[in-house]
Order: C-alpha cells, then structure tokens, then sequence
C-alpha cells in the first residue's frame, strides 16, 4: 500500500510519487460546476426530508415519500439544475 508523507506525496506500490493536490482528479471540463450542482441537489434532499421528518415525526428516506411530496423534491430538483 501507499504511504502518506508530510510533503503531500503519495507513493503507491510502483514508489512513484503522486501529489495529493491533484485530486480530484477532474473528469470533465466542467467538474466544478457539476460539484455545484450535485451539492445544491444534496442539500435539496436533506431540507425536504428534513421538514417532512419534523411534519411526521419520524426519520424519512425519499422512498418513504408519498407521491405527492416525491413530484415536489422532483420538482424543486428540477429547478435547482437548470
């Protein structure tokens, strides 16, 4: 295995060095819009479930939705990524 060195290296099995700043390793041109994107969705599911948890008083998963709030969460995600 690899080790983790104070100079922010890591050297793998083949003992080339690899600078931990490097990643994540970008996969698309726009992979920090994306990162963006995925953190609003992220946030957007735990605000919904987190207020329909309050509502019924116990902890929910978005399979635990009813329809109805499942076209909301939808909805709002929907928009969130435009």
């Amino acid at each position: 295995m690899g080790t983790i060195a104070a100079t922010n290296t890591v050297e793998w099995v083949t003992g080339l060095p690899i600078k931990t700043d490097d990643f994540p390793i970008p996969v698309s041109e726009d992979y920090g819009k994306v990162v963006e994107k995925a953190d609003k969705l992220a946030f957007l599911v735990d605000r919904h479930l987190e207020f329909e948890s309050k509502l019924q008083g116990r902890q929910l998963r978005p399979v635990t939705l009813c329809p109805e709030q499942k076209v909301e969460l939808a909805t709002d995600m929907s928009l969130a990524t435009e």
